[in-house]
């Protein structure tokens, strides 16, 4: 028998759309041993993700809001673990954490990138947005980690994390969860549909 092939449509490859692809990964192996349950009985499926962005791929996961030239600085905090609710987390294989972690926690990403980039970054800002380089000097603690859990760098240093994020657990997570594809179509406007197929 051949298996059930269902074909998801998501609109727009922006954050949220970065978000739902990325998200359904985590879902996928949070509930893996469901899956594995349904494929062992002869309900074997798949499920392939069409993306459709207007812009091109070098504007993934960052929308117009997080774009890898803004200037603009932020001001609220970054979304951490504390901000995801995937069920079934704690169900996933050790084997997994780093492609979770990844997922579900721009906020430690965006710490780990500024540590390994605050001179140059703070460079920058000083250079475009002095209130970024404000923003950054106040979120920065005595022992030279950043607070991102307060308004610390501008949307396109996040952008910039946002789309290595999107890239890493993408590519991970297709080798974790095989029955699954994403198919992405980037500069392809969605004028109409039809689901009567």
């Amino acid at each position: 028998m051949s298996p059930v092939t269902f074909n998801v449509g998501i609109v727009g490859c922006g954050p949220r759309g970065a978000f739902i692809n990325m998200s359904s990964l985590i879902v996928a192996l949070a509930e893996e041993g469901r899956i594995n349950e349904i494929h062992k009985h002869g309900n074997y499926f798949e499920v392939t993700f069409h993306t459709f962005e207007k812009k091109p791929d070098e504007h993934r996961a960052t929308g117009g809001a997080f774009a890898t030239n803004c200037h603009g600085v932020i001001n609220t905090s970054i979304a951490g673990p504390n901000d995801v609710n995937i069920p079934n987390l704690d169900k996933i294989g050790d084997e997994h954490k780093n492609l979770v972690d990844s997922a579900t926690n721009l906020q430690g990403l965006v710490a780990k990138h500024v540590g390994k980039n605050y001179d140059s970054l703070m460079s920058e800002y000083q250079r475009v947005n002095t209130a970024a380089a404000a923003n950054l000097q106040y979120a920065t603690r005595d022992d030279g980690t950043v607070d991102t859990a307060i308004s610390c760098v501008t949307r396109g240093t996040q952008g910039t994390v946002m789309q290595y994020q999107f890239d890493h657990v993408m590519k991970n997570g297709k080798k974790a969860v095989p029955f699954m594809e994403h198919v992405f179509h980037y500069e392809t406007e969605v004028v109409s549909y039809d689901i009567t197929d």
